[in-house]
């Protein structure tokens, strides 16, 4: 009830004892849905804070406010330094006016998501606060004031209907008096419960609920805290609802977060599991060599591909070739690769299993903080700004991450990757690059004379993804100490050789 009618027929009255004969001192805005008013009187300050944002719009009484040294600006200058005459409520309408001596009246339009303060000189509007309402530049001062007769023959009339009798009770109201079975009440009675709602309504007493945070003119049903003044009542509530949307709105966003690593890790395992299963169930590489060497003698030079017998599966299969070549060095090359496919299959099963254990964490963690019920309970989880990931400066070539004192520089494009590998990076700096691919040069500051290995891996896992193998499930990546990378004239941006180098593979890991 906030902006309800009979909660600002009190606010207007307990504002006129405070405003009467103080100066406007200042109206400024530091956002494009907040105004502020200064006044000042017998030497004491008062603030005003209008927030009227589309979502949420309710006025505060803050006993200080403290403007932001830039980004603001000042607004109203037609009534500032100006002394207040009186404020004064509209009759049966969400707003009041704020009236000066020199004729203006500022008027305080508190209708929802179409909120606006408005500069009025006589009838007219002069300046409006928020120029995205149009219409409001159309108000005139006069028709604010509405009338409606609020007596038993008008609401016998009307059959007990009591949106169209009064309009200013608005819903929560009625929702509260169908609370006590207002709606199945006879009209006699109906009519003996509004005379109490009004009576109720006159009192100077107000009560803001927390759970959910709302203000009322009449006991709610809950815990509620009890107040007999209006400014308190309402800066009090707007307190509560700002913390309030603070906690909900950390609370969804760290949800929103973990939902979405929780779906990428589902993601993750399916596709990781599927492959190993198909790897497992296919015909592998030693096995393929061994066919081979079984057939060396049926296998003619300078093919492309062959089909012979799979003596482990029971089938004729194609296997392709090297056409350059002998079919002996062909199987050499098989059984090479099926080095690699064996430590693939145990990087995927360490990769499935490390990352059930995360999917396991995450699920934990949406838990409790689903259970959590204010800020202080959600502030554990809630990063500061020191842990965040900090923004780069956009003018270095690189972007900049840390692991365990290591400082992990990676290259932002081609033209980039020249510069932090030959200008930035020093000869003894650690230095990465996904294999066979376009992407990103890593390089790793030397810390020591050893590089620790899963600092190697992080690092690696950081090339990977910064390349065009980045949806791979596992990813070679070049790893070699900065002095042994060069680049031969006329190769283009980012293209280099390099002549020592050890192999990792690592699974592309977005950081």
């Amino acid at each position: 009830m906030y902006n309800n009618h009979h909660f600002i027929k009190h606010l207007a009255p307990s504002l006129d004892v405070k405003l009467k004969n103080a100066l406007l001192i200042e109206v400024f805005s530091q956002n494009k849905d907040e105004l502020i008013l200064g006044f000042a009187r017998d030497g004491k300050e008062f603030f005003i804070q209008a927030d009227l944002s589309p979502s949420f719009s309710c006025l505060s009484f803050p006993d200080t406010f403290h403007r932001a040294k830039k980004n603001s600006v000042d607004l109203f200058d037609e009534v500032r330094n100006q002394a207040v005459s009186k404020t004064f409520c509209f009759q049966n309408n969400r707003a009041f006016y704020i009236a000066f001596r020199n004729d203006y009246k500022l008027v305080f339009k508190l209708f929802g998501n179409r909120s606006n303060i408005i500069l009025f000189k006589e009838d007219r509007p002069l300046k409006v606060f928020k120029h995205s309402l149009k219409n409001d530049w159309e108000l005139k001062l006069d028709e604010f004031d509405q009338y409606y007769e609020k007596n038993w023959l008008v609401f016998e009339k009307l059959g007990g209907d009591l949106k169209k009798f009064d309009p200013t009770l608005g819903k929560p109201v009625m929702e509260y008096l169908d609370q006590f079975g207002f709606s199945s009440k006879t009209l006699e009675e109906r009519w003996e419960m509004i005379q109490n709602l009004y009576k109720a309504l006159d009192q100077q007493i107000f009560y803001v609920l927390q759970d959910p945070t709302s203000l009322w003119c009449m006991p709610p049903e809950g815990d509620a805290e009890k107040f007999t003044g209006p400014l308190e009542a309402i800066t009090h509530f707007y307190f509560q609802h700002t913390k309030r949307h603070h906690f909900e709105k950390n609370k969804y966003g760290l949800l929103q977060q973990l939902d979405q690593q929780q779906k990428s890790t589902k993601n993750y395992i399916q596709k990781t599991s599927n492959k190993l299963k198909a790897l497992e169930h296919g015909v592998k590489y030693d096995q393929i060599a061994d066919i081979l060497m079984a057939n060396l003698h049926r296998v003619k030079p300078n093919q492309k591909a062959t089909r012979l017998y799979d003596f482990y599966h029971d089938e004729e299969i194609e296997i392709k070739l090297n056409p350059r070549l002998t079919p002996q060095k062909n199987a050499e090359q098989y059984y090479r690769k099926s080095k690699n496919q064996r430590i693939e299959w145990d990087k995927l099963r360490e990769n499935i299993d490390r990352k059930r254990s995360l999917l396991k964490e995450i699920d934990e963690r949406i838990e409790k903080i689903e259970s959590t019920a204010s800020f202080q309970e959600l502030k554990p989880y809630v990063k500061t700004k020191s842990e965040q990931k900090q923004s780069p400066n956009t003018a270095l070539p690189y972007w900049l991450f840390e692991k365990n004192g290591f400082e992990i520089l990676v290259g932002k494009n081609a033209a980039k990757n020249d510069q932090l590998t030959f200008k930035v990076a020093l000869k003894n700096d650690l230095w990465l690059h996904a294999k066979d691919t376009t992407g990103s040069h890593v390089v790793i500051r030397q810390r020591g004379n050893h590089y620790p290995e899963d600092i190697v891996e992080y690092a690696a896992s950081l090339a990977a993804w910064h390349s065009k193998r980045k949806s791979e499930s596992i990813c070679p990546v070049s790893v070699a100490p900065r002095k042994y990378v060069r680049k031969p004239k006329g190769v283009p941006a980012g293209a280099v050789l390099v002549d020592k180098e050890r192999v990792v593979l690592v699974p592309p890991e977005k950081p």
